[in-house]
């Protein structure tokens, strides 16, 4: 199945017309008439999306879809998959007795904001309607004084189509009600909701979204209006339901906000930053608690999008990268590097959408397509390096450096190479703090 879905992905990146999904019959379709007249207990039953699948198998919390008709079921478990794939339990709580029932605290100690009970607990839950939920999630609208909510992401999630955050709704009312009492935010001051967007304007160009009600399940269409760049050069070749893909991609890209990591800066005169988008070089510094644990004293993001240094993986590498957060294309199968988020939960499909995308956008070129550099490995003596290699431990900075090299591209995250040998960053280096 893996080789079938690499060469898929493959042809449409190259432009074919083909479609993969095979097409309903009349034939077909007189035959689940016929079965469906002569007897209601005979007819086909509908089978849920590999995405509500997913989602359902994956949620914390038990769900009763026993009897769920299959609409509500479909939305269900796509709220599940939702939830899951863009981590909400990191905020609002992820453990199954607990989860999404809020409490954690953001902000400051002067005006702390706390995560909200997203159950349906009647006295301690959210009691937002569907309408007033999207409109949350839209405008950033908090219910509770008017304002503007704190530290909730809404200007990632407000590019959802009506779909997915109707799904999402829906699964947060079918979760158990957990009796959690969340205090109440100490904001600096309340602020004021945005308007709920028409356009996505924050790339090279301005390109109004599709309507709320267009049918859009998949985010496909939302997704071709959500370019940072422009089109792909050879996008007018591309079949319709290769563009649909592409869409997807673009879609998850923009909900997993990718680009907040593997661009540098994320954004530039209040837009983003297009010239370097995805070309990766920020640098993450491993708290120092979990440098012995992560084997890491500071990470830096890959460069995706350049034409000679960007991504190279094949899209069967790429997946088998996001399933078992390893680099699939090395040999030593090296982790990936922290805070690189856990991608498993999506299924394949929706990998090799991000994967279309990342490698039909146009290219990075010159100075932007960055040689990005892997990972500074922790050490506290020598021997935790690569000796053989000529790898000492510099005790200043904790990382193993002294490699060979032609160029700091050879090096470490933030090592310069000095002399044909790779050097740790010096106290005034701006690398650890800024990237490249």
């Amino acid at each position: 199945m893996m080789v079938k879905r690499a060469l898929w992905v493959s042809v449409l990146i190259a432009g074919a017309c083909s479609n993969n999904s095979p097409a309903t019959t009349e034939v077909d379709m007189a035959v689940s008439e016929d079965l469906a007249m002569a007897s209601p207990d005979m007819a086909v039953q509908p089978t849920l999306s590999v995405r509500a699948q997913r989602g359902l198998s994956l949620s914390p919390a038990t769900i009763d879809t026993s009897n769920m008709p299959y609409e509500q079921k479909e939305l269900v478990g796509t709220g599940a998959y939702l939830v899951v794939a863009l981590n909400c339990g990191n905020c609002h709580g992820a453990t199954a007795a607990t989860f999404l029932s809020g409490g954690r605290m953001f902000g400051t100690t002067a005006n702390p904001i706390y995560a909200r009970n997203l159950t349906p607990d009647g006295t301690n839950g959210m009691k937002l309607t569907q309408d007033q939920f999207i409109e949350s999630m839209r405008t950033g609208k908090d219910f509770v004084d008017n304002g503007l909510l704190q530290n909730m992401p809404y200007t990632t999630y407000r590019w959802m189509t009506n779909y997915d955050l109707q799904a999402i709704y829906a699964y947060l009312k079918a979760i158990p009600a957990v009796a959690n009492p969340v205090m109440a935010d100490m904001k600096a001051a309340p602020g004021s909701p945005t308007a709920s967007p028409t356009a996505y304007a924050d790339g090279t160009q301005s390109r109004p979204l599709p309507a709320d009600n267009t049918v859009d399940p998949l985010g496909e269409l939302r997704g071709q209006a959500l370019q940072v760049l422009d089109d792909p050069p050879n996008f007018a070749l591309f079949s319709d339901a290769n563009k649909r893909v592409f869409g997807r991609g673009a879609y998850l890209m923009t909900l997993l906000n990718c680009n907040n990591c593997h661009t540098n800066p994320a954004t530039a005169a209040g837009k983003v930053n297009a010239p370097m988008f995805l070309a990766g070089g920020r640098v993450f510094a491993t708290a120092s608690a979990m440098q012995p644990t992560l084997g890491t004293v500071r990470t830096m993001s890959t460069n995706l999008s350049g034409q000679m240094l960007g991504l190279s993986m094949t899209s069967a590498q790429f997946v088998q990268t996001l399933t078992t957060s390893k680099h699939a294309d090395e040999t030593s199968m090296r982790p990936l590097g922290s805070p690189m988020p856990d991608y498993k939960s999506l299924v394949d499909d929706d990998m090799l959408a991000l994967y279309t995308y990342i490698k039909a956008i146009p290219r990075r070129v010159g100075a932007n397509d960055k040689a990005t550099q892997e990972n500074a490995r922790y050490c506290t003596m020598d021997s935790n390096c690569n000796m053989a290699a000529g790898e000492t431990c510099s005790m200043t900075t904790k990382e193993c450096a002294g490699k060979t090299c032609a160029k700091d591209g050879d090096c470490d995250a933030c090592q310069t190479c000095t002399g044909l040998v790779c050097v740790a960053p010096i106290a005034a280096s701006t690398c650890p703090n800024n990237g490249i």
